[in-house]
């Protein structure tokens, strides 16, 4: 009689890919069906019916120009007429009240050929009073 000898006795494994599988087929159903509590925090709105105009939005923009000829400032507030300065110490005392107000914009825009003393001094006094709401525009160069 011919007798065949078991090669590897002891040495079986068990396949654990099909119940990874089917485990992680169960968590997902299960977290798909679960009831989860939404939570939700009370608000409360204020009760207003003041409507801002757009006048009063419009002078929350400042816009300051740095030009390349005199006068090398100009400052416009919102949808006002533009006004320009030839020295610093007047655009810095008529532009220092306007940055108490805490949603006020700036937006700075600097002409090519300009000196960039000019706007170094601008940034330097809005970094001093601590405003942060700033955009600097600047033309591309060709």
């Amino acid at each position: 009689m011919i007798r065949a000898k078991p090669d590897n006795l002891g040495t079986e494994t068990l396949e654990l890919t099909p119940l990874i599988d089917i485990i992680f087929i169960v968590v997902v159903f299960l977290l798909l069906t679960s009831n989860s509590r939404l939570i939700s925090l009370p608000l409360t709105l204020p009760q207003t019916e003041e409507v801002l105009s757009t006048a009063e939005l419009q002078a929350e923009q400042i816009t300051i120009t740095i030009q390349s000829e005199l006068p090398q400032w100009t400052l416009q507030l919102g949808a006002e007429a533009a006004e320009s300065y030839a020295q610093w110490t007047n655009l810095k005392a008529d532009l220092a009240p306007l940055l108490v107000r805490p949603s006020t914009s700036i937006t700075i825009a600097v002409a090519s050929g300009s000196r960039s003393d000019e706007l170094l001094t601008l940034l330097s006094f809005l970094n001093a009073s601590e405003f942060k709401n700033i955009q600097l525009l600047m033309e591309p160069t060709t």
